[in-house]
């Protein structure tokens, strides 16, 4: 009996050193961890939940046997302080149920993810866009950068820039022109990153300059070059943020960061070509940004529905169906996609890149017709050269060149009785003849 007391004694005294170390490491931990306020908080009590049943459960096995008490006190102690996948995950857990369970995995992946980037076919690259002040390598690099962030500049596994870029590029040159793109002003503070199994580089890019050399970045690229460059820092910060306020992330999983919309906005209202009326009725990206939040619309969405209302209002003169002028282009755009959540395209609608296709196609087509009317006439030309030296030359002269041609293309003689227009067969070879051996001899003496 007295033994067991003392055990007892021994245990509880235990149970008070132990939970004042761990009260003192935790808050230690969650400052510098820089937890909020909320989270400790909540991460306490989780604690002292798990703690507490674990340390009972320790305590009810350690003391049904006779040598339990230390053992079951420690197991207790075990899940309830050091194990951070047993006690320490458990009172987490039921601390915070929909916070760190929700926000600590999703901001992880965020900052963890190693989205691996494709192959880049340079030959798919539209150079027409590329800046007099970059290189075509320079531009091949910008353009890699602009849609695979993060990235490595240098790796063994074969998934580095050079690497991924058709045909390869070494690493030194890699280097070089990322560093003239800095110094270019396209990317800025290009920097190493260490994110779980991620090793490599990002950087900023300046929207302003990029997006009207590669277009406004969708929502999937978006999030992968914006999500990755910020890192694990970030996204676990975001993780935590969004489940320590028990806020349903629905929105944010299923639409864009509402800060990254904001700045695809002002890049496109100040670039795209399709956007230039919203420009001159000085429509302010904050308000396209209060719309997007209100009725969750994609940023995709939101910019085509700006793009094809801006054309109708073109086409129309600000006139609706009626022939009525519109008082407010912006109340009419807002109840347009209020109503049926998306603007549709106008009959006839087109893009300011079918526009230029287009226009393209038609210089292409006229180029067609003139080069077929070159060729005609020269064609004709030739024709008649042909002729003029066939009838200028003796008959002893024609006969040797006729005896050359049929040396030369063995098969169809000439015919003596007929015209040389009459024989279609042998004046094809002649001219062909007359062509490579006559006029080629001519320019060589001329030249």
């Amino acid at each position: 009996m007295d033994k067991k007391k003392n055990l007892t004694k021994m245990g509880s005294l235990l149970d008070v050193a132990l939970d004042g170390a761990f009260q003192e490491s935790h808050a230690k931990m969650a400052k510098l961890e820089g937890h909020s306020e909320g989270h400790s908080e909540g991460h306490s009590e989780g604690h002292s939940e798990g703690h507490s049943e674990g340390h009972s459960e320790g305590h009810s096995e350690g003391h049904s046997v006779k040598e339990g008490h230390s053992e079951g006190h420690s197991e207790g102690h075990s899940k309830g302080h050091s194990d951070p996948n047993l006690g320490h995950s458990e009172g987490h857990s039921k601390g915070h149920p929909k916070g760190h369970s929700k926000g600590h995995p999703e901001g992880h992946s965020k900052g963890h993810s190693n989205v691996k980037s494709e192959a880049v076919n340079l030959s798919q690259i539209d150079y027409t866009k590329k800046p007099l002040d970059l290189t075509d390598p320079q531009f091949q690099v910008l353009h890699f950068i602009y849609f695979n962030r993060p990235f490595r500049a240098k790796s063994k596994e074969g998934d580095a820039i050079g690497d991924l870029l058709n045909p390869k590029m070494p690493y030194s040159s890699v280097r070089k022109r990322i560093k003239a793109l800095e110094n270019k002003g396209y990317i800025s503070d290009p920097r190493k990153i260490h994110t779980g199994g991620f090793q490599g580089m990002t950087c900023d890019v300046d929207l302003n300059k990029c997006v009207s050399l590669f277009g406004v970045l969708s929502d999937t690229e978006m999030a992968i070059s914006n999500g990755h460059s910020k890192g694990h820092s970030e996204g676990h910060s975001e993780g935590h943020s969004e489940g320590h306020s028990e806020i349903t992330n629905s929105s944010s999983s299923s639409f864009n960061s509402l800060e990254n919309s904001l700045t695809i906005f002002k890049a496109a209202l100040e670039t795209d070509p399709d956007l230039r009326y919203w420009k001159t009725k000085a429509l302010k990206a904050t308000k396209v940004h209060s719309w997007l939040k209100e009725l969750q619309m994609s940023n995709d969405d939101m910019l085509d529905s700006l793009r094809h209302c801006a054309f109708e209002f073109i086409a129309t003169d600000e006139k609706d169906a009626k022939g009525q002028k519109i008082r407010n282009v912006f109340d009419w755009f807002y109840k347009r996609i209020e109503t049926h959540g998306f603007y549709e395209p106008p009959e006839n609608y087109k893009s300011h890149e079918d526009k230029i296709f287009e226009r393209n196609q038609k210089r292409l087509e006229e180029k067609k017709k003139q080069l077929a009317a070159l060729q005609q006439q020269k064609s004709a030309e030739i024709d008649i050269d042909l002729e003029l030296w066939f009838q200028a030359m003796d008959i002893a002269e024609q006969k040797q060149h006729i005896l050359d041609t049929q040396k030369l293309y063995p098969g169809i003689k000439y015919n003596s009785k007929l015209p040389l227009g009459d024989q279609t067969g042998f004046r094809t070879n002649l001219r062909k003849y007359y062509i490579s051996n006559i006029v080629t001899a001519y320019e060589e003496v001329e030249a």
